[in-house]
């Protein structure tokens, strides 16, 4: 189905980690948790005036401004009235209760729009969470971004609820609601919700890939090989099964760089250096135009990274090429550029070196 495969695939590798110390429920900086609930509900009523969206009530104008701004991932305010936008439009859109009764009525393309519509929400998910900070994080955009997970959680959730007579029928919807129990519990989530969230996840996954393992491109190999890579063994981790179905993944994808980056990790984490710089080179050739430009301006970051690590900086700079001509082609994009505590911004404080730069 058009439009459901865009980058979900970074929900997973985030969500695996929850047996870590990472992802723990947080709402912000310490600073900001140790604030009253008085200060807080300061600060979430300023926060919901911020991000208030244009009222729009007509349904076609709604749709409109849903495809507009559905992928504008450099834009969370924009990609979050987009996919408000969306959910509010999918409230009057009549979904049948079977896939029977769908092609019955003709209306098997109501499917795939609420598809459409849930896979923005989960790639906001992926956008909302890169905003937030690895070091000190004010409380102004902690409570904004607390906000805008919750009620994108809560939206997709109404999605899935209209959505789930259909899933055991659509493997597809199968493989979203899968990739929602990951990316909705990278943040403002329990432990204990994240861990039955992971464990409904692979569950869903290991069914999708048996009864569909083309659907959305490989899309289940993928969450599911990057979670077998992240668990330890003894939470059921399973680096030669994941890296088979990353491989898969990318048979299934050869365009998606995301699964380049992916398995490249993997294989050089195995030590299959060869293997890794191997499929570094074919991402430097990948027919990349319809991949959506801040997807590609983050890729070649991360491959950047792996080249570096595989002793290739020839590779590095390839890449570091790339993406400093996506970024002056359209400046608007994110350079998700390090910050470092203490006002260093993005360089090293003690090499001075941009950490950004792989040139």
């Amino acid at each position: 189905m058009t439009g459901t495969h865009r980058k979900l695939t970074t929900l997973a590798t985030c969500a695996a980690l929850l047996y870590g110390p990472a992802l723990t429920a947080q709402t912000g900086s310490v600073l900001s948790d140790l604030a009253s609930d008085e200060v807080q509900a300061k600060y979430r009523a300023a926060a919901a005036k911020q991000i208030a969206c244009d009222p729009i009530t007509d349904w076609d104008a709604q749709m409109s401004a849903f495809a507009a701004n559905a992928t504008s991932k450099w834009d969370r305010q924009a990609m979050g009235c987009a996919v408000e936008y969306g959910a509010q439009a999918m409230e009057d859109l009549s979904l049948p209760s079977n896939l029977i009764w769908a092609v019955a009525t003709f209306r098997t393309d109501n499917i795939e729009t609420h598809l459409n519509v849930l896979g923005a929400h989960l790639e906001y998910f992926d956008v909302l969470d890169k905003s937030y900070s690895d070091h000190y994080q004010g409380a102004e955009i902690a409570a904004e971004l607390g906000l805008r997970w919750e009620r994108t959680r809560d939206s997709a959730r109404k999605l899935l609820d209209r959505i789930d007579p259909i899933v055991p029928k659509v493997t597809e919807a199968r493989v979203l609601r899968a990739a929602f129990n990951l990316g909705s519990t990278l943040r403002e989530t329990s432990p204990d919700a994240q861990s039955a969230a992971l464990e409904a996840a692979i569950e869903d996954l290991q069914i999708a890939i048996g009864e569909n393992p083309e659907a959305l491109n490989g899309l289940a190999q993928l969450l599911l090989g990057q979670v077998l890579v992240v668990l330890p063994e003894f939470l059921g981790g399973d680096i030669d099964a994941a890296i088979t179905l990353l491989e898969q993944a990318q048979a299934l994808n050869p365009g998606d760089l995301t699964v380049h980056r992916t398995l490249a990790e993997a294989y050089l984490g195995e030590r299959e250096t060869e293997k890794a710089i191997a499929l570094l080179e074919a991402a430097l050739q990948a027919d990349v135009s319809g991949e959506n430009p801040q997807d590609l301006v983050d890729d070649a970051k991360f491959l950047g990274g792996l080249a570096l690590r595989a002793d290739r900086p020839d590779l590095a700079s390839q890449f570091g090429q790339r993406r400093d001509a996506l970024l002056t082609e359209k400046p608007f994009l994110e350079t998700r550029k390090e910050t470092a505590a203490m006002g260093h911004g993005g360089e090293d404080p003690l090499s001075g070196k941009d950490p950004s730069d792989l040139n």
